[in-house]
């Protein structure tokens, strides 16, 4: 548990934010967020803030990343490691391999390696017919002109953005989340 004796710990606490959310966003997109979240906190609301922060495992700060906007900065490596230096988190370690111990000895790799956290989830449905993407749109209702039928997409989660992303599919999955949904609405109106 946090305890905020006095003020300046608060200030501390926040500015150590500002500072990580500035080298990871140069923009000042994030930092400017949570700027405004704390501002407009109690000392008592921020420690409750701070509290759940250091106590549920799935309560982190948000990074918030517009890829496809126009005036965007993608995160880069290096404002990764100039965060995780500024936070003192190594980035490389040496892996120990403790399943593999002839001796008793676990085996470490030679080099350090890179390591971080990635999410990983198994991707089971790669397949068209089974994508929560709609692989066609011309099935549409006349009144409200949504998908219907097999042209339905239920939802598009956060895991099939990602897997698009880490597959290098930066346009289809900007025309997907974009033009892809309005072009009905355009062929109808130059048909029409």
């Amino acid at each position: 548990m946090i305890k905020l004796a006095n003020i300046n710990n608060r200030k501390k606490i926040e500015e150590k934010v500002y500072k990580v959310m500035k080298l990871l966003d140069p923009q000042g997109y994030n930092e400017k967020k949570y700027k405004k979240l704390f501002s407009s906190m109690s000392d008592a609301q921020f420690t409750r803030w701070m509290n759940k922060f250091l106590s549920e495992e799935d309560f982190n700060f948000n990074l918030e990343i517009t890829p496809f906007e126009k005036n965007h900065t993608d995160l880069d490596l290096k404002d990764i490691k100039a965060a995780a230096d500024y936070l003192g988190v190594p980035l490389d370690e040496y892996i120990y391999l403790p399943f593999v111990n002839p001796n008793e000895q676990p085996i470490r790799s030679r080099e350090v390696t890179p390591v971080g956290y990635v999410f990983s989830r198994r991707l089971e449905q790669i397949l068209s017919k089974k994508n929560s993407y709609s692989s066609e749109i011309s099935l549409r209702d006349s009144k409200t002109g949504q998908v219907t039928s097999s042209d339905k997409s239920g939802r598009v989660s956060d895991v099939e953005n990602y897997a698009l992303l880490t597959l290098g599919a930066k346009d289809a999955l900007k025309e997907f989340l974009g033009p892809r949904a309005y072009h009905w609405l355009l062929t109808s109106l130059i048909a029409g």
